[in-house]
């Protein structure tokens, strides 16, 4: 007889959070992905059809980019929707899948903690040296910062992610697909 298991209510709030902010997190990458559309589109107008490009569109359109990347990491991460190879995982069993899940996330996570620290040492730099790009003179220290607090971010979840794999019991053999277990 299964184990019924009593859900609290703060694993719940948590879980509506998680799901308000990832909501949140997709409609500002969206957001950022129509304003680069738009800003190009205009420019492109402007520029070939009566050769007056938008001032200062690839500025935007950088600021934008990073915004878009780089705030989508975590949703990206959180939802497992990464593009993945699967070369060899077909001929691993369960304990082994999740030993390679696990390995891969904290590669991962590590990887990005320490971009994250080196991000936000450049913002730094940039930030004291006044660094501008391009006609708007916009500052270049706000996107370094918003990659580092990104890939922090995404650190975090994977380091939380890599606990909750490792007590997480291994499943015994995998489900066909369209079939139930009970």
């Amino acid at each position: 007889m299964p184990v019924k298991r009593r859900s609290n209510p703060r694993d719940a709030s948590m879980i509506a959070f998680a799901a308000r902010a990832q909501t949140l997190i997709r409609w500002l990458v969206a957001a950022a992905l129509l304003l680069m559309m738009l800003l190009t589109f205009f420019d492109v107008i402007g520029r070939y059809v009566i050769n007056r490009p938008f001032p200062g569109a690839t500025e935007f359109v950088q600021y934008l980019m990073v915004a878009a990347i780089f705030l989508a990491l975590p949703v990206v991460t959180y939802a497992n929707e990464h593009i993945n190879i699967s070369l060899v995982e077909s001929m691993l069993g369960p304990r082994a899948r999740k030993v390679q899940r696990i390995a891969v996330w904290m590669g991962s996570g590590l990887v990005l903690g320490l971009l994250s620290v080196r991000f936000w040492m450049h913002g730094t730099m940039l930030a004291a040296n006044r660094d501008v790009i391009g006609f708007l003179n916009l500052p270049v220290a706000p996107a370094a910062f918003i990659a580092s607090v990104a890939c922090g971010a995404t650190a975090l979840l994977l380091a939380v992610m890599v606990v909750l794999a490792w007590i997480a019991p291994v499943a015994d053999r995998a489900q066909p697909a369209g079939q139930s277990g009970e």
